[in-house]
């Protein structure tokens, strides 16, 4: 884990990154960063996996609980030529649906 936060409702909020299989959208064995919230009874609501390619790694940072209605989470992204990029990605607090994800590079672009 690497990181969590609480919102007014106690609802928990984790990141933290895998390479399982069983929990990714593709086949590859790159580390990918995921979220979860789990209710005040410990019973996972949602898990969503946030991968910038097939090949690269991921790696959670932290989250943060803006409302009722946005979460976000940081971290970071390798990219084509082996150097970490930031990610900041939005999700929806109800369902973990991916709303944006915006990538910023060490030459200052942002994706």
């Amino acid at each position: 884990m690497h990181g969590s936060a609480v919102d007014t409702d106690g609802k928990m909020y984790f990141v933290g990154t895998t390479n399982s299989l069983d929990l990714k959208e593709t086949d590859d064995d790159s580390i990918d960063a995921v979220a979860m919230r789990i209710d005040e009874d410990g019973i996972l609501n949602w898990f969503a996996v946030m991968t910038s390619s097939v090949e690269n790694d991921d790696y959670s940072g932290g989250i943060t609980v803006e409302d009722t209605t946005s979460t976000y989470v940081i971290g970071s992204t390798e990219d084509d030529d082996d150097v970490f990029n930031i990610f900041l990605t939005k999700l929806a607090v109800s369902d973990g649906e991916h709303s944006w994800t915006k990538e910023y590079g060490r030459d200052g672009t942002v994706n």
